[in-house]
């Protein structure tokens, strides 16, 4: 590794033609294929070979394109499902001619907003500006209706969050958090009933592992246990956290 970061700059040119090749080719170098298994040590007695973990080291470069492609990958899947949402939404506001806002919100909450939160990649986004990117699509939303139904110009049309309030939608930050809390109490209700538990907060050194669900739930839960016990009651629990 220390060789590694010596010579990053000579390297990287090299590594640019390897990743590109690799990428229009669609292969891999077999170097890439293989892997080195180190056993790693359990309990003892250290004698008996069941009592070590194999742990296995692919390659350095390899995990490198890997995160490229990753990150390119799941940026182009927000793009890709912002425009699809975009675009179904205009088509429902040109297809359906009634002036209802209740009907229009109903079709935006069957037909629009699942897509954005169909994949945890997109739903779930781990930077401020990918989130800000989902809720301008339900911002769009709610500005058309209150064009189309509540008599509103561009000029006195109401901020998004009165907007949000009028037509009784939450953001989907808020939905988002909700989901997790949810997910986090089914998990969680089988030891909510007397047994106690321990919640860490750990310090992640990537944006990823930092925003995971394990540590977005966490936070909450660790803040919650500060101030008294968690409510074994669903509707209790969800009260609490969504507070926090």
């Amino acid at each position: 590794m220390i060789f590694i970061k010596s010579t990053a700059v000579p390297l990287s040119a090299a590594l640019e033609i390897i990743f590109r090749k690799s990428y229009e080719l669609s292969q891999v170098p077999d170097r890439w294929r293989s892997s080195t298994i180190t056993p790693l040590k359990k309990k003892a007695p250290f004698s008996n070979p069941s009592n070590y973990r194999p742990v296995s080291i692919t390659s350095f470069f390899c995990r490198v394109f890997e995160k490229c492609l990753a990150k390119q990958m799941i940026a182009d899947c927000e793009s890709y499902v912002i425009q699809k949402a975009a675009l179904r939404s205009n088509l429902i506001f040109r297809g359906l001619s009634t002036n209802n806002a209740a009907v229009m919100v109903n079709a935006y909450t069957t037909y629009v907003r699942p897509m954005v939160e169909f994949s945890p990649s997109v739903a779930f986004p781990v930077f401020d500006r990918e989130a800000v990117k989902l809720e301008k699509l339900q911002n769009k939303v709610t500005r058309l209706i209150s064009y189309k139904c509540m008599g509103y110009n561009f000029e006195n049309r109401p901020l998004p969050v009165e907007r949000n309030e009028m037509l009784k939608l939450n953001t989907l930050m808020y939905r988002r958090k909700v989901n997790d809390f949810k997910l986090a109490y089914e998990m969680l209700k089988s030891n909510l009933r007397g047994a106690g538990f321990k919640v860490c907060r750990e310090k992640f050194r990537t944006k990823i592992r930092e925003y995971s669900f394990a540590n977005r739930v966490g936070k909450v839960l660790y803040d919650v246990l500060r101030k008294g016990k968690i409510p074994t009651n669903y509707a209790e629990f969800m009260n609490v956290m969504c507070k926090e």
